[in-house]
């Protein structure tokens, strides 16, 4: 049987911090170049170069992430996967046992275990 695993992936706190920078950079860049010489579409610009800034230096310094978190969990194996691992043990079992490297009473006992997770 599989044990549940969860992990949990956030983007890298220097990443965000050079991501803030550079967000700040095109902040400084849409403020005195971009704005005066296109108008409108400077100031989609400059908002868009801040909305990048602050949510990249949240990430950078903030305790949670507004980023893409990735959560990835083991799921417990379905009821075939038991059964067919069960079977390949009875199997194994069966073949100890006509070997004769086990005793009727060991297989009995073992046997009935293994039954018994199904």
């Amino acid at each position: 049987m599989r044990r549940r695993a969860r992990v949990t992936y956030r983007p890298n706190r220097v990443i965000s911090g050079i991501a803030s920078v550079i967000g700040f950079i095109f902040v400084l860049m849409g403020l005195f170049i971009v704005i005066p010489r296109t108008g409108g579409v400077g100031v989609v610009w400059t908002l868009i170069s801040a909305a990048i800034m602050l949510i990249n230096g949240y990430a950078a310094m903030g305790r949670k992430s507004l980023g893409p978190e990735i959560h990835i969990e083991d799921e417990p194996p379905s009821g075939g996967e038991e059964r067919g691992a069960a079977a390949d043990r009875l199997a194994e079992l069966q073949e100890l046992h006509d070997r004769g490297l086990i005793s009727p009473q060991e297989y009995e006992k073992k046997r009935g275990e293994i039954i018994s997770e199904l």
